[in-house]
């Protein structure tokens, strides 16, 4: 009895430039998320701080500082 695999046409592959792209964004991810003030915090700590807007969506909510606003 033969077995028959196919493999899926889009398939993605993990490159070294990928996996490399995604290593440097994790490191600066931690980077920034270190200096945050607000990290691990409670929403009325966010709100004493100046600069700093605690958001709230639909899955989480986060702190919003003057860097990462849209406008």
């Amino acid at each position: 009895m033969f077995m028959i695999y196919i493999m899926p046409s889009k398939m993605v592959r993990k490159t070294r430039s990928k996996t490399a792209k995604r290593k440097s964004m994790q490191k600066k991810y931690a980077k920034t998320s270190k200096k945050s003030v607000c990290k691990s915090k409670k929403a009325y700590a966010c709100a004493t701080t100046p600069g700093c807007k605690m958001t709230k969506g639909k899955k989480r909510q986060f702190c919003r500082t003057k860097k990462n606003k849209k406008h």
